[in-house]
């Protein structure tokens, strides 16, 4: 049994059995803004021992990359002047998320100098990539090298500001097993999802998928999984905000109107939502896999109890 799903106007295949599907892995990230030329010198470090040792910068700024398993994590840079139009940068992941590292103990790189010109802007030959990361993720991800470039950024005498980032990397946009039977024919009906716009639609069964519903869903970053939460025999779209670990259930009692969802606030960290229903009232549970502790975890809809499930060792992978 597949899903078809459709994103930015090309149809990818989602199977039932993966836990998480068109995962995006940040390999780029540009970054626009401007250094305030009045900034005096401070010292950078390529060796920190704690946070401390990399918050003595002019300036600071924090941005999301994401792994092979659709995890986020933080990557905080920080931005130090050297003395005259000459910059370095520094760009760091906490170790908590590294194999070997340890909380608060700060593992990254600092840039070599960046040079600016009397017109405010980048000097000198400048490089594609100002700052490389390669970290080995503590939750078992593929490993990656993360570019960061600065190329776009001035110097000019304002406050300083990044105006844009850009990066090639996403949170998963779809998460397997999800139940999917929204005009009540006991069939599967066909899910779509243009990321760009946000919107929805369905083709439903009972039509021979001729009749369409279509509904805005969410934004870019946010997850979209579908099922009967409600108990109405129904599939409800169900939009995941991993920035808030928030879940919004667009109610099929409600025609799917996402401008009234019912609200609820579940998960941590990197979670991945999954639609399961563990207490067998018919009703599904909201539910997430926890790949940083291997275990998933569930909100019983019958009484709102919580419990989690986990495994040790990382050769074993959910399958759901």
């Amino acid at each position: 049994m597949k899903i078809i799903t459709l994103i930015v106007g090309t149809l990818y295949s989602l199977i039932l059995s993966s836990l998480a599907a068109f995962a995006a892995p940040t390999a780029t990230l540009d970054l626009l803004g401007n250094l305030d030329a009045r900034s005096g010198p401070t010292l950078g470090t390529t060796t920190p021992a704690h946070w401390i040792d990399v918050m003595t910068g002019n300036f600071s700024y924090a941005v999301s990359v994401y792994d092979s398993l659709c995890a986020a994590h933080t990557v905080k840079i920080y931005f130090y002047k050297d003395s005259e139009n000459i910059w370095h940068i520094g760009a760091y992941i906490d170790g908590a998320d590294l194999v070997g590292g340890s909380a608060d103990a700060p593992q990254g790189a600092l840039s070599n100098s960046i040079y600016f010109d009397d017109y405010h802007h980048r000097s000198g030959t400048i490089p594609a990539s100002d700052i490389s990361l390669t970290p080995t993720w503590a939750n078992g991800a593929a490993a990656q090298t993360i570019n960061l470039s600065f190329a776009s950024f001035t110097q000019y005498s304002k406050s300083f500001s990044v105006d844009s980032v850009t990066q090639d990397g996403t949170a998963c946009e779809t998460i397997g097993h999800t139940q999917i039977d929204f005009d009540g024919d006991g069939k599967y009906d066909y899910m779509y999802r243009k990321i760009t716009t946000g919107m929805v639609m369905i083709k439903k069964s009972s039509s021979n998928y001729t009749d369409t519903i279509l509904r805005k869903a969410g934004k870019i970053g946010d997850i979209i999984i579908s099922g009967d939460y409600t108990g109405d025999g129904l599939a409800d779209i169900v939009v995941y905000r991993p920035s808030k670990h928030m879940w919004l259930i667009c109610q099929s009692e409600l025609a799917w109107d996402c401008t009234k969802p019912l609200t609820q606030t579940f998960g941590s960290g990197a979670d991945v939502p999954i639609s399961a229903d563990h207490d067998g009232d018919g009703i599904l549970d909201l539910a997430v896999w926890r790949p940083n502790q291997r275990k998933f975890c569930f909100r019983h809809s019958i009484d709102q109890s919580l419990a989690c499930s986990s495994t040790t060792g990382t050769a074993w992978k959910p399958v759901k």
